[in-house]
Order: structure tokens, then sequence, then C-alpha cells
């Protein structure tokens, strides 16, 4: 009997075939799993002063990147080594609501329904400028070189939440000359986000529809076309959708999904992990699921509140799907963190090293894409409010199995865990019923031929594989070489 380490789907059931239960602390790979990375914070970090409403990576026009983060009240800018400096105040985010932005240019936009939409210089600095023509819009996204506001105030200065308005070509100042136009929608509820996909194309998010936006070949002089998606399935908020390489991943009511132009709308959780979570979140709190890609490690990653957690704004847990590995694709992380995101380092000299400790407590990988400069690394605001990267050693891990039954009732006493991890424990579980609750055994490490002295009986049972926090491994299988007390297979 072979217990290997399948795709993470709880949905499926206890006694499923070829499917783990939980996949945590871990990275899917072709065949099971590999360690994930833990948070690590520089020594010279500070906090940002206060709650993080927005946080965006800009690229300058001589490759150098600037990250800038937003609370309530102010605009920030990150460091090389992760201290902010503040760069604007004053302001009041709506409540509720994070802060929308997007880079222009040379500029960084972002705007809120109480502040409206403001213009900082990234290049020269200075003081940001507030646009009053774009009508405050709650959510902005770039288009075919236009930026487009969503639930906007009118010509009229009435605010109308299904009001699209778009400024001018290459002009983030104008909105009401040339190409600059506005568009009401009337049915789909709600307008929450856009997302520029590729090749003149966007998806918008409206609380119970999804439309494309495309430009080109539309009839009546009209720049661009509206064309609904999906009727009655929108999302369950802004902070959970996000679109990389012109994919859209997001969640509705009815689970995760991801959306190209190509392929359409696909439920991507759906006989796997869409119960599991839903059963975790309360319909209230879904609106605070928040996401983020890492593009190295090609996965996106989404952070959840649950009752178990030590605030409203820091989460312990995190859900991530794999499109590298579509065949085994979900995976979840324990990692507290109050925001999600990614930058793009600055690279670091042996003098620059002191940020983080000595050099013996330096927990960053000397080959990690964290020490080459411009290279994207996968990062958070910690529970401390401080900037962090996901580069450290690896988190803990552990790994269930499903459940499988034998004809049989045998003594087990050997079981050798498929993985190249000298450190941990394997525990086995046993029931004599499928409807019995598990018995767990105490867990037992490897002995010198690999394979781990474990005893129990049952007509069922299953394993469970922790491997403890910095331990050095790189893959885990699943469970084989099982043997019973007679020294035969089981």
């Amino acid at each position: 009997m072979q217990f290997p380490y399948g795709p993470l789907a709880p949905d499926a059931g206890n006694a499923a075939a070829g499917v783990t239960l939980v996949a945590n602390g871990v990275l899917p790979k072709p065949q099971g799993f590999g360690p994930a990375q833990a948070l690590v914070t520089a020594d010279t970090a500070t906090a940002l002063p206060g709650d993080p409403r927005g946080m965006v990576t800009c690229l300058l026009r001589d490759g150098v990147t600037k990250v800038f983060g937003l609370t309530v009240d102010s605009l920030y800018e990150l460091g090389s080594d992760f201290t902010w400096t503040l760069i604007d105040n004053g302001y009041t985010c709506t409540s509720g609501d994070d802060w929308s932005c997007q880079q222009f240019g040379n500029f960084l936009l972002y705007t809120n329904t109480t502040d409206g939409l403001w213009a900082y210089d990234i290049e020269n600095g200075g003081s940001p400028a507030y646009l009053p023509q774009a009508g405050d819009p709650r959510e902005i996204f770039i288009c075919a070189n236009m930026v487009f506001g969503l639930d906007c105030k009118d010509t009229a200065g009435t605010r109308d939440n299904r009001l699209i308005r778009n400024s001018d070509f290459n002009d983030h100042t104008d909105w009401s000359t040339g190409g600059a136009d506005y568009q009401p929608l009337e049915a789909g509820g709600e307008l929450l986000a856009g997302y520029n996909l590729r090749n003149g194309a966007a998806v918008i998010l409206q609380r119970n529809s999804l439309r494309v936006l495309q430009f080109g070949n539309v009839g009546g002089g009209a720049l661009y076309s509206l064309q609904e998606v999906s009727t009655e399935r929108g999302v369950v908020g802004k902070k959970s959708c996000v679109v990389f390489d012109g994919v859209l991943y997001g969640i509705s009511t009815n689970g995760f999904f991801r959306f190209t132009l190509q392929a359409g709308l696909e439920f991507i959780g759906a006989g796997m992990i869409d119960e599991w979570f839903l059963s975790r979140v309360a319909l209230a709190d879904l609106s605070s699921v928040q996401g983020a890609i890492d593009p190295a490690r090609k996965i996106v990653l989404w952070r959840f509140p649950t009752d178990s957690d030590p605030s409203e704004t820091v989460f312990t847990s995190q859900i991530g799907y794999s499109w590298g590995y579509p065949q085994n694709p979900w995976f979840t992380w324990s990692q507290p963190v109050a925001y999600l995101s990614r930058i793009a380092t600055a690279g670091y000299t042996l003098e620059d090293l002191d940020a983080f400790g000595t050099v013996d407590s330096i927990t960053i990988s000397w080959d990690d894409r964290f020490w080459q400069g411009g290279q994207q690394v996968f990062a958070a605001i910690d529970a401390d409010g401080k900037y962090a990267t996901f580069s450290g050693a690896a988190q803990e891990a552990t790994i269930t199995t499903a459940t499988s039954n034998s004809p049989i009732s045998a003594l087990i006493s050997w079981a050798t865990p498929i993985d190249d991890a000298s450190a941990g424990v394997l525990e086995l579980a046993v029931a004599d019923q499928l409807a019995d609750t598990l018995t767990w055994k105490a867990g037992v490490g490897k002995a010198r031929n690999g394979a781990a002295p474990i005893r129990g009986r049952g007509l069922n049972i299953a394993f469970r594989r922790t491997i403890p926090e910095g331990s050095v491994w790189s893959f885990a299988k699943g469970i084989d070489h099982i043997r019973s007390s007679a020294q035969g297979p089981k």
C-alpha cells in the first residue's frame, strides 16, 4: 500500500484516493511538495506608521524600482534598508476601502472616493497633485495608454458607483477632451475593480457581473466595446483579485476562478478547495481576503481572516494556487502578515549585510534571488508592520494523507517517508471504521535506513508528516514501504 502525496483536495473527502488533505508550509511540485520559504525581516526595518491600505512597486526609466506604501492618511516610500520615508499626508482613505494605485509613465496615481485621484512624480519627486477632473474615482486601471476610473462623480458632481470614466490618451490630467469619455453601466451592480489584460483589453468586475473592455473594431465611432462575460456572478471584493500576464485570478461566493480572453471564466477550486475555504471565512469577511502574485514561484497567494487571528488586520492563514503545476495546484501557509506584496530589490554589497544581522544569523540563502538587484521577490508587511520578504529558511511543513481502507487489520511497525528531510516526525492514524474518528499515534523520526518505526493497528489508516521550520530538504512524495509486525507488506 502506498500513500502518494497527491493534489491538496480536502473537498474530495477523507477517504478519496490519491489526494492530500493537508499541505501546509509547502510548495507544489510535479510529484508531491517541496519547502516554502518563511518571512524574514531586516534588522533595520521600521514599521509602517499605520495599517497598510495599499502597496505598489514602480519601475523608473533607468530600471531602478521604488516601493510605495499607503496608510489611511499618508503616502510613504520604502528605502533599500526597509525603512519608510514620508512623502505626503493629510488624507482620509474611505472606510472599508484600500487605495487603488497604478503607475502611469513617470507618475504614481492613487485614489479613493474620499480624497480623489492624486499623482506623484516618481522620477523627480515634489508634492503630489490632486486631479479633480477625474471625478474622484474609487478604483483606477490602465488600458491602451489611458487611465480608467470606476465609481466616479458625473459632470454634475454626483457620485455614480456604476460610472466608468477615462482620460485622454497619454494624459492622466485630461478627462474632458480628445479620447476622454464616460460610460454608465445600468446592470451588474456597483463597479468594484478593473484590470488590464493585454492587447488593448481589460476586465471590469462588478458586484454581480464580469465584463471585457476591448479596444478596436468598434462601430459607431466608439473607442472600445463592453462585453458581458458573466451575469449574476461577481466577486467577493476588489482585494481578492489579481492579474498577471493576461490572467485574472479571483474569488467569488462560489469559489476560486481565473479568467483569460482565450479560455473565458474557469472555476479552479471546484471539487478541491472551495468548500474548505468558504467554510473557514465568514461571508461578511470575504471582502477582506487579499491576493498577490509571486511570478518567480508561479503562484497566487491569498491571505484570509479566521476567528483565531491576532487582530483584524494581521491574518495568519494563506491559501495558494500554482499555475506552474496545474495537476497539483493548491497549498496553504501559516505566516502572520498584514499585507501581501512584491518588491524588486536594489542589490546588496557586503557593507549592506548589517541590515540583516550578523553573517551567522542571516537566514536568507546566499544564492537566493533576494541578493540580486532588480529581481522580483515576494514580500509582505509582517505582524509588526515591517516590510519582510519570503526569502528565509523553510517554513514548518505539515502534509496529511487521505485515509485508506484495508480488508484486513495488521499491526503496522514500519513506514518510510519518501522525502529527503532528515529531521521531523511521521505520525500514524488508525480507525476501525471510516465513520470513526482517527486516533493519532505518537510521531517518530526516521531510523538510519530512512524508515520510521511506527506502531498502530486498524482497518483504516492515514499518515501525517511534519518537517520542522529551518530544515534543509527539497522534496516529499509520500509514504511507502509500509510493513506489518510480521515484516510483510501492508
